[in-house]
């Protein structure tokens, strides 16, 4: 077994040689190897002469040779001649490669005052680095049982000590040192004050009764405090800590470490300070004020009754303070705070860095609770079972100011600050966001969510919910026909909108069974208004989705000449207009058969009849879907919007002579070129868009289809300004307009 040992100030160093060392009548001053972390590693803890063994200073590792033992002798002097031995100390001498000496002395060298010294050097002297110390119990290097009358091969034995006995002579105190070394020992150390040392191994420790001090060491060890004010550590392993006994019961205050590993820590009744340190912990407090640090890991902490003090420390922590006033600070790390189940209580808690979740088991109005989400997104939940069927009116305050909360009929005091999401209960529930980003979920009720301005996810739940997105694009979910059944959902809208861009999710439901009827929503430009209607009767009604893409038989002009869309692949050189030949870096496709169009009419196709644009473009009909943009070129638009060219949606050039809606369409397969930037693409010989990355883009693609761009291009997700290719009218009334002109003056859209 290697044995490491710690010599910080114990280790010198010597400039010369060993024959001169043995030399020596005046002892000099050897210096201290400096350094704060000083150690020698040995295989077995027994230094044999010539060994090999490493010296590391300050993690810098070197390795050394064992040479023998030195003894410093100090003697008096009687007319010039040595007289009285006056003190004697031993160490370990080391040689380095390039011949330098270390000498590790544990007990110093004699005290020199005017008198004679000496050093003999035994070359063949054995030295332990780990002697047995006199008193001390120990055990062997197997799987020690080690019970009260144990007794060692020097002679230690652990003794026992009961007040109500008298003892007589001495040394039978119980308070015993005791050292089980390696193996998976059994240790019971009776009463009185013991030190307890289990060594490696996976060891079971009693510290029983008296004030313990118990170090589990290396190992998955099992510790027992017992009575008594103890100091418990674990050391390196999944060690499992009771500050009492076996039944956890322990009233006494008792200081616990968990040391490194994933440790389960039960410290009992008692005003208890518990250190989980490193690994992921599970501490329990129980009642009474205790003091408890997490460390870092994803620990789970439960203190119980009594006015606590908490810090979460690194990692994804649970934190549960239960009843009483606490004090908690999360730390780093997406922590949950489990506020308990009481009507009373004033904890104040600092959930800090990470996207943390306070859950509360009951909040009244006198209950004046402090709670502050910190840095992240957090969540407020409300959805205990404790408030089953009261009803919930919760509003998210600009800023991070206190959240508004009414339970039933009471309005709730203390302050819940920094909040961005809610998850409300099985009431009827009304949830209010603020101008950030908030995600709110009714749960079951007739819920009324309002995500405000910006970008919101949205989640009824069960229930007839009315929702609605406000400002900012807004995702609404829908979880089943049952969740979806009744649920009313109004995205952000206004007349020519186009950048209130709302999403209704209907991913995790079978497509086959539900249908959409949807028409263009005339207060929303380019938005649709609806219902969705499921197979089993349920139905929902909705606002907001586009589709942008070509269909199939289009030919697009790459390297190799015209190539139907549906032929390329990723990697294929595509002509683009103002940037020549670009390679494909993803393509989409989605086929829709008559029962799609049929239930929503807007995905039917439009047809750009060959011509029709002007100057012989498109060379034959183009298929596009309503809101795939061409690009157009005239006098006209440089006179109404300032640029020569401008991009826009075929549904709006619908009226102009040649392009139609393809009423009779039985089906339509739509494709999605995608390039490292917006580009102008030859279709039939007409100027078209590729897929421009935008939200309406985005959204209009599959869940699949969005993450794999997403992957491609991770920053899409935060853009805030993409750039098209051409100018895009922003008002609608202004293209139709256009249109109009173009139609009314015979003019081409292609001059």
């Amino acid at each position: 077994m290697s044995v490491t040992l710690d010599v910080t100030d114990s280790l010198y160093s010597y400039n010369g040689t060993l024959l001169q060392l043995g030399a020596v009548t005046v002892l000099p001053a050897f210096p201290d190897v400096a350094g704060t972390a000083i150690t020698i590693e040995d295989d077995d803890g027994t230094l044999t002469p010539s060994e090999s063994s490493t010296i590391t200073i300050d993690g810098t590792s070197e390795t050394v040779t064992y040479v023998g033992v030195a003894s410093f002798n100090e003697s008096g002097l009687i007319g010039g001649v040595l007289g009285a031995l006056l003190g004697s100390t031993e160490a370990a001498v080391f040689e380095t490669s390039s011949g330098e000496l270390y000498i590790y002395a544990p007990d110093g060298f004699p005290v020199l005052g005017g008198v004679a010294s000496t050093v003999e050097i035994d070359t063949g002297a054995d030295f332990d680095l780990a002697p047995s110390t006199p008193g001390v119990v120990d055990g062997t290097s197997g799987d020690d049982n080690m019970d009260v009358g144990y007794e060692d091969d020097d002679g230690d034995e652990i003794t026992d000590y009961k007040a109500s006995v008298p003892i007589f002579g001495g040394g039978q105190s119980g308070d015993d040192i005791i050292d089980g070394h390696a193996g998976n020992d059994t240790i019971r150390a009776g009463s009185g004050d013991d030190d307890i040392y289990g060594g490696t191994g996976n060891d079971t420790i009693y510290g029983q009764d008296g004030i313990d001090k118990i170090y589990g060491e290396e190992g998955d060890d099992l510790i027992y405090g017992g009575d008594g004010e103890d100091i418990l550590t674990g050391g390196d392993g999944d060690d499992t800590i009771y500050g009492g006994d076996q039944s956890g019961n322990d009233v006494h205050k008792d200081t616990i470490y968990g040391g490194t590993g994933n440790d389960t820590i039960y410290a009992g009744d008692g005003n208890n300070t518990v250190y989980g340190q490193d690994g992921d912990d599970t501490i329990s407090a129980g009642a009474n004020n205790d003091y408890i640090v997490g460390g870092e890991g994803n620990d789970t902490i439960t203190s119980g009754d009594g006015v606590d003090t908490i810090y979460g420390g690194a990692g994804d922590d649970i934190i549960d303070g239960g009843d009483g006033d606490d004090t908690v600070y999360g730390g780093a790390g997406n922590d949950t705070w489990l506020a308990g189940e009481t009507t009373s209580g004033s904890d104040n808690v600092f959930l800090e860095d990470g996207d943390d979740t306070a859950e509360f088991g009951y909040v009244t109005e006198g209950t004046d609770e402090n709670v502050d989400g910190g840095d992240g997104n957090d969540t407020l939940s409300l959805d205990a079972d404790v408030m089953a069927g009261l009803d919930l009116d919760v509003t998210l305050m600009e800023g991070g100011a206190a959240a508004d909360i009414d339970i039933g009929d009471d309005d709730t005091s203390g302050n819940f600050t920094n909040f961005e999401n809610i998850l409300g209960n099985d009431g009827d529930n009304t949830l209010t966001g603020n101008s950030e980003a908030n995600k709110l979920w009714g749960a079951e009720g007739a819920d009324t969510l309002d995500g405000g301005a910006g970008d919101d996810i949205l989640d009824g739940g069960a229930g007839s919910d009315t929702i609605s997105g406000g400002d900012g694009d807004d995702t609404f979910i829908i979880g089943s026909a049952a969740e979806a059944d009744g649920d009313s959902i109004t995205g952000g809208s206004g007349p020519d909108d186009t950048t209130d861009i709302d999403t209704v999710d209907l991913s995790s439901i079978d497509p086959d069974s539900y249908t959409i009827s949807a028409t263009e929503d005339p207060l929303d430009s380019g938005a649709l208004t609806g219902t969705v209607n499921f197979d089993t009767g349920e139905v929902l009604s909705f606002s907001g989705i586009e589709i942008i893409c070509f269909a199939a038989g289009t030919q697009i002009i790459t390297s190799d000449g015209p190539v139907n869309v549906e032929d390329l692949k990723t990697g294929d050189l595509v002509m683009t207009m103002d940037h020549g030949m670009q390679p494909l870096r993803w393509m989409g496709r989605k086929k829709l058969n008559s029962e799609d169009l049929e239930a929503s009419p807007k995905l039917k196709p439009i047809r750009i009849a060959a011509g029709a644009l002007g100057n012989g473009t498109p060379l034959n009909d183009l298929l596009v879907s309503r809101q795939h943009r061409i690009l157009v070129r005239s006098a006209i638009a440089d006179r109404m919007f300032g640029v020569q060219e401008i991009l826009v949606a075929a549904i709006k050039l619908v009226g102009h002579p040649g392009v139609e809606v393809v009423e009779d369409a039985k089906s339509v397969e739509y494709f999605h070129m995608l390039f490292d930037q917006h580009e102008i693409v030859f279709s039939n010989g007409a100027a078209t868009e590729s897929l421009f990355t935008g939200p309406e883009a985005l959204k209009a693609v599959s869940e699949d289809a969005r993450a794999e761009i997403l992957e491609l291009f991770p920053n899409i997700a935060t853009q805030t300004a993409l750039l098209p290719a051409r100018h895009i009218p922003q008002k609608g009334s202004m293209v139709k307009r256009f249109v109009e002109r173009h139609a009314k003056n015979n003019k081409s859209l292609m001059s």
